[in-house]
């Protein structure tokens, strides 16, 4: 993010999302997230996110 306060956001059915980041104030690596990542500060990179498989129905 080149602005502290951009943000991206997915919609997803899963059972839990995760995005992958680096830069600004955080380390590189992959975070929890409910589908939105706001950058508090300048440089945050999001380079994609990953989802873990909804429990089975049932």
């Amino acid at each position: 993010a080149s602005d502290a306060g951009a943000a991206a956001t997915v919609s997803f059915r899963a059972g839990g999302a995760w995005a992958v980041l680096s830069g600004g104030e955080f380390e590189p690596g992959v975070y929890e997230t409910d589908g939105t990542v706001v950058a508090e500060s300048p440089g945050l990179r999001l380079h994609g996110f990953q989802f873990t498989p909804a429990p089975p129905p049932g």
